[in-house]
């Protein structure tokens, strides 16, 4: 995505994994001690697993919409 000109989903993920992470240490790490807080630090991986959504949505658009339906001819001069 960032070779493709969207940098700001990928930061936008980025912070919201970040933030689910941190959110979830609290929670998990008082009802299951440090294996609690292992659990919340693997929340960040699904979360980026979602860049996929909008790269697989980018790549599915045509990269030449032509007007014309037939293709057109190509002379060339030798």
């Amino acid at each position: 995505m960032l070779a493709l000109g969207h940098p700001r989903t990928v930061a936008l993920l980025n912070l919201l994994g970040g933030g689910l992470m941190i959110a979830s240490i609290p929670v998990f790490t008082h009802r299951f001690g440090l294996y609690g807080m292992a659990m919340s630090r693997l929340l960040y991986g699904p979360m980026m697993l979602l860049v996929y959504l909008p790269l697989y949505f980018l790549l599915r658009q045509p990269l030449i919409k032509s007007d014309t339906a037939t293709p057109q001819t190509v002379y060339e001069e030798a």
